[in-house]
């Protein structure tokens, strides 16, 4: 199914429900390098997964991410990207249980995030296999 199509779909309902690729807690773990910048920098992986989500350019979703944290919202943006990583992915969900998420498995939420995003494509911390 081509992009379009998919797209197509999701708009029309006509796209089946699905599970996000990378589970919440496993796939936080099954890259050592996301997850250690995660927890020391998470506003770097949060912009990089908002400028692939296209929200903007990957300083000005940094300084966003940065703002809000400051005020007290650090939850906001990846409650945010989360909710629409699962519309766009037509996972099912709440924005409770985003909103939950965000705030209770913050560092898992924005590694999660990132993999669905696309932005991190490669695994950091793990061996490339060339063949």
């Amino acid at each position: 199914m081509t992009t379009e199509n998919r797209r197509a779909s999701i708009l029309t309902g006509n796209h089946p429900e699905e599970d996000f690729r990378n589970p919440l807690i496993q796939g936080c773990f099954s890259n050592i390098g996301l997850c250690a910048l995660t927890f020391v920098i998470p506003c770097f992986p949060i912009a990089k997964t908002g400028e692939f989500l296209g929200e903007g350019g990957c300083c000005g979703q940094f300084a966003k991410t940065c703002l809000f944290s400051m005020v007290g919202f650090w939850w906001y943006v990846p409650c945010k990207q989360r909710g629409e990583l699962r519309q766009g992915k037509n996972v099912p969900g709440t924005e409770c249980n985003d909103f939950l998420l965000a705030c209770f498995c913050y560092q898992c939420t924005v590694v999660q995030n990132a993999k669905e995003s696309g932005a991190y494509n490669i695994n950091m911390g793990e061996q490339v296999i060339r063949r």
